[in-house]
């Protein structure tokens, strides 16, 4: 039995036969995380003072947790810097109405968590 770490393990067979030809294969299993990346989202909790000011744009902060190694992270089609606890924040435009802020986070091994969230712009232009 071999025990597998998170991530790539390389698994070195030989055999050898009773003419002492020996041959040696080399296997790379992955084993992928048990508790993929998760997305959690403080809403934007701006006053009513910068709502008013800033109609078209919010911030979203949240934090990702779980995961394997570095994670990518998207909100609305950007690529959003994640801190090393998890942490983020970016600024979203909004236009009129109702915006779908789709949010997406893959970690190195490919396991990835997906959310949309709607927000409504009541300003009308």
């Amino acid at each position: 039995m071999v025990k597998l770490k998170i991530g790539n393990n390389e698994i070195i067979v030989t055999a050898k036969d009773s003419s002492g030809r020996v041959e040696t294969k080399t296997y790379v299993v992955v084993r992928k995380e048990k508790m993929p990346p998760k997305i959690s989202i403080e809403f934007p909790n701006e006053d009513k003072k910068t709502l008013h000011s800033k109609p078209d744009e919010t911030t979203l902060k949240g934090k990702i947790t779980g995961g394997v190694g570095q994670v990518a992270l998207t909100i609305a089609k950007h690529s959003v810097n994640v801190n090393k606890d998890g942490s983020f924040s970016t600024l979203v435009s909004l236009k009129p109405g109702r915006n779908v802020i789709d949010i997406e986070v893959v970690d190195t091994m490919g396991n990835r968590d997906k959310q949309s969230w709607i927000i409504y712009n009541n300003r009308v232009k």
